[in-house]
């Protein structure tokens, strides 16, 4: 899947990664790091900065960190549909659309929690053999709502507003789960090859459930 974009593993690890830890992830990490840097230098080292916090943080304080950061912070809700269209119509054809392709594949979504959750999709782009399918939905959902998560996400302080911040300058003090966003855009930007649209929009016509 994806080409030399990225692999279905490195997928997965990266849904392990962004979910809430209710185990360590630091073996998700290590090895997450470890195959990014093969082909991302950059993706890499932003990794290394997250594995060396969290190999120094207890389970339980990581938890409080996770729900900070991606719960408590409306910038940096990690759903997709959230971050690209709000709460409305469209986010509900996104929920619809993502359900439909889960289904249709014979993914086994977790029925706790939104289909839009980036580790949910990630979780089923790791399994999906449908390649055009799973470059779309990153091309037009996750890269877009990346971009968004990367440019508000989280506690900044005043020296990550500069734009012209290297990725591997930024360090995981100011806000632990930065870096692995910026990580995993950097590892995608080989798929931005056409303009992000809005998923539910293109295959509306396809469908013929009501």
């Amino acid at each position: 899947m994806t080409g030399s974009a990225v692999s279905q593993r490195v997928l997965g690890l990266f849904a392990d990664i962004l979910e809430y830890p209710e185990t360590s992830i630091v073996p998700q990490v290590r090895e997450c790091e470890a195959l990014v840097a093969e082909s991302n230098a950059a993706a890499g080292e932003l990794m290394g900065g997250f594995r060396g916090f969290v190999e120094q943080t207890s389970n339980g304080d990581l938890q409080e960190v996770y729900t900070a950061v991606f719960d408590l912070d409306a910038d940096c809700h990690p759903y997709l549909g959230y971050q690209l269209f709000g709460e409305g119509y469209e986010r509900s054809e996104f929920l619809l659309e993502l359900k439909e392709r889960y289904r249709t594949s014979g993914f086994e979504a977790n029925t706790t929690e939104l289909p839009d959750r980036i580790s949910e999709v990630l979780r089923y782009l790791s399994v999906c053999s449908d390649e055009r399918s799973n470059e779309e939905i990153l091309r037009e959902g996750v890269i877009p709502a990346l971009d968004k998560l990367t440019t508000d996400a989280g506690v900044i302080d005043e020296e990550l507003e500069d734009a012209e911040l290297e990725l591997k300058q930024l360090r995981p003090e100011h806000d632990p789960y930065r870096p692995v966003l910026h990580a995993l855009l950097s590892v995608l930007e080989p798929l931005r090859t056409v303009p992000a649209v809005a998923m539910s929009a293109a295959p509306q016509e396809e469908r013929t459930d009501g």
